[in-house]
């Protein structure tokens, strides 16, 4: 298994980790602590106390993996687990192309990052690139909720409108995060008519097959999909959230409405968004 941990060093971002770093507890594990700089990065402080044969690019280059090795080494020391391998990267590049390049040269399985940075601008910054990675990258992305400790998932909540065919590769992560705790999946299907159509009927059909834990198929009514998810979760007691950002899917067109960040902004269960290659 290899974890891309985006981190800004915040400490949302180390909740995010941390919730990563106990999830994967029992498995071996290569995680990226991972930070991409910005052109805003070169701050005055990084800049004054460089010594004059620095550079300004690598002034702040060197803070950041400074900092990148300072967390690996807490982290280390933390966790103390001999499954788990952290390594640090860092880039100076646009967010979502670095994270594209680091998903095909290290063969990335999952991206874990919080929703919210370490200052008002860094919170706007961060979820926005938590949008942008699950708009366009084609890696599973799990969102941790702002401040949110970890607790082993045992119940997931996978939600569908049923409106496109699944593929067993986009729900290999569903099925490897569900296998570390056995956890039971309800599959919510958000009804627009009284009974499912064939088509419909055809995608359940699908994810019968693709879910290999304990599942079960739950039908809701609501015309508000982030109204209707959270009145429902609230009535059960579960530990993830589960949706599939397919190509002109409900989902995909979902994730591209302009108060869906701040939708992202509120989560408060971590969401766990399947995505795969071509899907």
């Amino acid at each position: 298994m290899r974890v891309l941990l985006p981190t800004d060093f915040s400490k949302n971002a180390k909740y995010a980790i941390d919730y990563a770093v106990k999830m994967f507890e029992d498995q071996t594990v290569d995680f990226y602590l991972w930070n991409v700089l910005r052109a805003s990065a070169y701050v005055t402080d990084d800049i004054m106390s460089a010594e004059a044969t620095f550079t300004v690019y690598e002034a702040v280059t060197k803070s950041s993996k400074d900092a990148l090795e300072g967390l690996k080494e807490d982290l280390k020391i933390e966790y103390n687990n001999q499954k788990h391998t952290f390594h640090t990267v860092m880039d100076y590049d646009n967010f979502v192309d670095s994270a594209n390049q680091m998903i095909e040269k290290e063969n990335i399985d999952l991206i874990v990052m919080s929703t919210k940075g370490a200052n008002n601008l860094e919170k706007a910054i961060f979820g926005s690139n938590t949008l942008r990675l699950i708009q366009r990258t084609d890696c599973p992305v799990m969102v941790v909720p702002e401040s949110y400790a970890y607790r082993p998932i045992k119940k997931i909540a996978f939600t569908s409108k049923y409106d496109a065919s699944y593929t067993k590769k986009e729900f290999e992560m569903l099925n490897t995060l569900a296998h570390l705790e056995n956890a039971k999946v309800d599959v919510i299907h958000l009804m627009e008519t009284v009974s499912l159509s064939d088509s419909e009927l055809q995608v359940q059909s699908q994810l019968d097959e693709m879910i290999e834990v304990p599942h079960e198929f739950s039908n809701v009514e609501g015309d508000n999909y982030f109204d209707t998810i959270h009145n429902y979760i609230e009535l059960k007691n579960y530990d993830l959230i589960c949706v599939a950002n397919k190509k002109h899917s409900f989902f995909e067109r979902l994730f591209n409405l302009h108060n869906v960040e701040l939708e992202l902004e509120n989560l408060y269960l971590p969401l766990l968004v399947l995505k795969a290659p071509n899907s």
